[in-house]
């Protein structure tokens, strides 16, 4: 949902986009699309990788990602909380018109909810197969209670 988030984006806007992995649970952006899985953010994060680095051209043009990289993380929460984290989230936002991250999902993990806190809004994704209002609602009540924008939802097929 992300990928094709940010393909839209970057296709229609014609500003450039940033696909931010952060679900080092289970990485998948390098596989959609067909990028190295490193350097990515964690290689940036422990010090081994600087941003160009990690930044990945797609075949989109005006698409660009961060892979999650040599998962040394366990959690986005890990990810949020390292020390470098905040630098790359302020370069990306003066390079790229759009930053876009990928998280795990939000209900089993807590990983989203401590997103949340470093972004300008969140896009709520819901699975065509297990969708639940209850679901839904406690996704919004928990975005609401973080004072996190949402700017919309995805009915995903998956």
């Amino acid at each position: 949902e992300a990928q094709g988030l940010g393909e839209a984006f970057a296709m229609m806007s014609r500003q450039p986009v940033l696909l931010l992995d952060t679900n080092v649970r289970h990485p998948s952006l390098h596989e959609l699309l067909q990028v190295a899985p490193e350097p990515g953010l964690t290689d940036y994060l422990i010090g081994t990788a600087q941003f160009d680095a990690v930044v990945h051209s797609t075949s989109v043009i005006g698409l660009s990602v961060v892979p999650a990289g040599n998962s040394t993380a366990s959690s986005a929460a890990e990810v949020a909380q390292a020390e470098r984290y905040a630098s790359l989230l302020d370069i990306a936002r003066q390079r790229f018109r759009y930053v876009i991250l990928d998280s795990a999902p939000m209900l089993p993990y807590a990983d989203s909810v401590i997103l949340a806190h470093q972004v300008d809004g969140a896009v709520i994704v819901l699975s065509q197969r297990e969708r639940r209002k209850s679901e839904a609602a406690e996704m919004t009540r928990l975005l609401h209670g973080l004072n996190t924008k949402i700017f919309g939802a995805i009915l995903s097929r998956s």
